[in-house]
């Protein structure tokens, strides 16, 4: 009934959308069976599947916020820019983490005695590696030790003219 509120104590049957009286560019939809989208402007934002949940599928620049209690740029997906951001409003690199004043700024935490970082572009790779107290660095995809520094301050550099251990501790 036109300017009447409802209650409805069983199912209520929609066909394909709920659109927003006076704004017939924003509903939100059942386009097909087990997904509801979200439109504004007339561009679908949001799409809830039994798979997956999609921002932004139509590839507009729709950027993502998540706030946080206290930081309003919590998380930041830049659309427009391809970037994502963390405790940063305008991320600067593909992806940016940003605290005013906190110097831990991520903690990488393996379930076993290993945590491995590996850094790869088109023409090699490279790894930075944590072994208990010991920091290695390696190259290659098989991840080739090169050099390492133990829980004593001793750095070890193989391939080096001279193999063995170079201490430099002051």
């Amino acid at each position: 009934i036109a300017g009447s509120t409802g209650t409805f104590t069983g199912d209520v049957d929609i066909a394909d959308k709920i659109v927003h009286t006076g704004d017939t560019d924003t509903a939100i939809r059942f386009s097909s069976a087990n997904t509801v989208s979200v439109e504004a402007a007339g561009v679908q934002k949001l799409s809830l599947s039994t798979s997956e949940v999609v921002f932004n599928d139509t590839g507009i620049d729709c950027d993502l916020r998540i706030e946080g209690d206290s930081n309003a740029n919590l998380v930041k997906v830049d659309a427009g820019n391809d970037r994502v951001g963390v405790g940063v409003a305008s991320p600067q690199q593909v992806f940016h983490v940003y605290h005013a004043s906190d110097n831990g700024l991520a903690l990488f935490e393996s379930g076993d005695s290993q945590c491995r970082i590996d850094l790869k572009d088109n023409s090699g790779q490279a790894s930075v590696e944590a072994i208990g107290d010991v920091l290695r660095f390696g190259t290659s995809s098989s991840n080739t030790e090169r050099l390492r520094i133990d829980s004593s301050g001793r750095i070890g550099i193989q391939g080096a003219p001279t193999k063995g251990v170079l201490d430099v501790r002051a």
